[in-house]
C-alpha cells in the first residue's frame, strides 16, 4: 500500500514538472513570436517609408506580419501558459496533501495500513487531480509532451521524491 502511494506520489510530482517545463517553453516561444512580429512590423513600416521604390515589398511584408499576429491569437501557447499558471499552484497543493498522508502512514507496518483507507484516499486524489486537469483544459489540449520533457520531469521528479523519501520515510 505505501507503494501504491509512493507511485501515486511519483506520478503527481512528474505531471508537476512536466507542467512547470512546458509551461517554460511555452512561455518562450510566445514571447518569441511576439517579439519577431513587432520587430517586423515596425521595421516594414519604417523601411516602406524609407525605400518607397520597395513599396510593394514591404506592402506584402506588413501584411504578412498582421496575418501572422492574427494567426498567433489563435496558437495555444497564450492559453496553455494561463492555464498552467492557475493549475500549477492546486497542484502543488495536491502534492503537499499527498505527503502530508504519506507521512502519516509511513511509520505503521504494511499489514497495519487500512487497504480501504489508501485506495480512497488515493481515488480522492486522483479525482482532484482529473479535476484540475479537466478545469484547466489540460487533457482537451493535445499533448505538447515531447520525449525529451517527458525524460526531463522523471528526471527532476526522482531527485525530488529520492530527496523527500529520505524526509518523510526516516
Amino acid at each position: 500500500m505505501k507503494q501504491m502511494l509512493w507511485n501515486t506520489y511519483h506520478f503527481y510530482v512528474k505531471s508537476k514538472y512536466i507542467f512547470q517545463i512546458y509551461r517554460k517553453r511555452a512561455n518562450i516561444i510566445d514571447k518569441t513570436l511576439t517579439i519577431i512580429l513587432a520587430v517586423v512590423s515596425s521595421a516594414g513600416v519604417a523601411s516602406w517609408a524609407i525605400w518607397n521604390q520597395w513599396a510593394v515589398v514591404w506592402a506584402i511584408i506588413i501584411g504578412a506580419s498582421n496575418i501572422a499576429n492574427i494567426i498567433k491569437s489563435h496558437l495555444p501557447y497564450e492559453k496553455r501558459i494561463y492555464a498552467m499558471d492557475y493549475m500549477l499552484p492546486k497542484l502543488i497543493n495536491l502534492i503537499a496533501e499527498i505527503e502530508s498522508y504519506y507521512r502519516r502512514i509511513a511509520l505503521k507496518k504494511e499489514e497495519d495500513i487500512d487497504k480501504d483507507e489508501v485506495n480512497n484516499k488515493i481515488e480522492i486524489l486522483d479525482k482532484v487531480y482529473n479535476d484540475l486537469c479537466n478545469t484547466f483544459a489540460i487533457k482537451n489540449i493535445p499533448e505538447p509532451w515531447s520525449k525529451k520533457i517527458s525524460i526531463q520531469a522523471e528526471n527532476l521528479a526522482k531527485e525530488e521524491v529520492n530527496r523527500n523519501y529520505d524526509f518523510i520515510a526516516k
